[in-house]
């Protein structure tokens, strides 16, 4: 294979900014978010169980060769989160409730861990329990929710333009 290795939730270091996918069911979701780890300069993407596999080829194929440059963790199972803890990160999970931290509010600067849920059911309880926090982006329109690969490119910015 062409791709660098995928690595295992401990070979992560106690420090950075990552996205965490759960569930993610759609390929081309997943590939522009991985553009947007390449883009936005975050440590990496961890694919969380249930998640379709970063090798599909309409994956690969939307990542526009960004695969190429980030480093992608494979979490075999939801228990991996707590190697995660251990490691201080602060996690957010994404959230449609208005409760939530607006992400400019939150500090997004680093050791942090974003979970992006899936495309219909977002965040699960499970996985929420191991945040922190959840993060909510607000919206002025009709619409009731964005779509994962737009709300992972939302945080990533925010992100960066904190650090910057």
């Amino acid at each position: 294979t062409v791709f660098a290795e995928l690595k295992e939730v401990e070979d992560i270091l106690p420090f950075g900014r990552y996205i965490l996918l759960e569930g993610l069911s759609d390929p081309g979701n997943m590939g522009g978010i991985i553009r947007g780890v390449d883009a936005f300069g975050f440590d990496g993407l961890i694919v969380g169980p249930n998640s379709v596999d970063v090798l599909n080829e309409k994956v690969v194929r939307s990542t526009m060769a960004s695969i190429f440059s980030v480093n992608i963790y494979i979490m075999k199972d939801i228990k991996e989160m707590e190697t995660l803890k251990s490691k201080m990160f602060r996690i957010f999970a994404t959230s449609l409730e208005e409760r939530s931290l607006i992400p400019q509010n939150a500090d997004l600067r680093d050791n942090i861990i974003i979970i992006i849920g899936n495309e219909s059911q977002g965040v699960s309880k499970e996985m929420r329990d191991f945040a922190a926090n959840s993060l909510f982006i607000p919206m002025v329109g009709g619409a009731e929710s964005l779509n994962a690969n737009v709300s992972a490119s939302i945080l990533m910015y925010e992100s960066l333009r904190q650090k910057s």
